[in-house]
């Protein structure tokens, strides 16, 4: 049965005082980059269709850690979901045990970035289909010397292998594979669950999953003796349809995860949030 983990309600200015407290913990110029990231976005105090054209310029973010990622205006809350919110620091993940991960859906890399930091004896492969995003995230992974460290590959991930199509959205976070060519689409390379993991060497402590609703086709196709070879997997899901998200998890709980839902709230319609499904007896290769 999926345990299921609702928000505890906040208003919005404590919700938002929370993560400014958080951002500035971890983030060292803060003071005028949170700023303008946030006046890129729509919001109800003007501009209130927010400034797109600001949103594309590129800025450095630099981490109190030392970390440095460049990355858009409107890219800056990816950032601030790993960095800040730990969006991806499950308990139930043994991070120090952890030896192979897998980053689909890798963006510019803060995750991949993350990871490296949060399980230090672990190696990293990240997979990101779109051409000018995988360019950025191998450079600010050279930027932070973890080239070697962290692999990547630009691939789509898909229940099947082949040619496929990226759309584009109004930031890098958002663009959606499709089987079929549309106008203005990017032709990228489809591969399955299973060409993923044996890319990784075959088994894989943690995966993290981050594609846009393309999470249902690859996980709930994928064959059970491909995901018995996964410790645990930990990303966003997207509620397009109540049916396919059961379909999702009972899959997984049928290849013997434990599965824990947080739903983060409804946007554009639609219920969004974190899962994560972990093998309660998985040995990595640590162990």
């Amino acid at each position: 049965m999926v345990e299921r983990i609702e928000q505890v309600e906040v208003g919005d200015a404590g919700r938002l005082y929370a993560l400014f407290r958080q951002c500035r913990r971890e983030i060292s110029n803060w003071w005028w980059v949170l700023p303008l990231a946030a006046v890129c976005v729509p919001c109800r105090i003007p501009p209130k269709r927010g400034l797109p054209k600001l949103g594309r310029r590129a800025v450095n973010v630099r981490l109190r850690t030392g970390v440095n990622i460049r990355c858009r205006l409107n890219e800056v809350y990816f950032l601030l979901e790993v960095f800040a919110m730990e969006v991806y620091d499950a308990p139930e993940i043994r991070w120090q045990r952890l030896r192979t991960i897998v980053d689909i859906g890798a963006n510019i890399g803060a995750a991949s970035i993350w990871f490296t930091q949060r399980a230090s004896g672990a190696s990293v492969l990240a997979v990101e289909p779109a051409r000018d995003t995988n360019e950025r995230l191998r450079s600010n992974l050279a930027r932070n010397e973890l080239i070697g460290k962290v692999d990547v590959v630009r691939l789509a991930v898909g229940a099947d292998s082949g040619a496929g199509y990226l759309v584009s959205g109004e930031n890098s976070g958002v663009a959606r594979t499709l089987t079929a060519p549309v106008a203005g689409a990017e032709v990228v390379e489809f591969a399955g669950l299973e060409r993923v993991v044996a890319m990784a060497g075959g088994t894989v402590d943690l995966m993290k999953v981050d594609c846009e609703g393309g999470e249902y086709g690859f996980l709930t196709g994928a064959p059970l003796e491909v995901l018995g070879r996964i410790g645990a997997i930990i990303g966003e899901y997207h509620l397009a349809d109540e049916r396919e998200q059961s379909r999702l998890f009972e899959h997984l709980e049928s290849s013997g995860f434990r599965c824990r839902v947080m739903p983060d709230g409804i946007h554009g319609g639609l219920e969004l949030g974190t899962f994560v499904a972990w093998h309660e007896n998985w040995e990595s290769s640590a162990d």
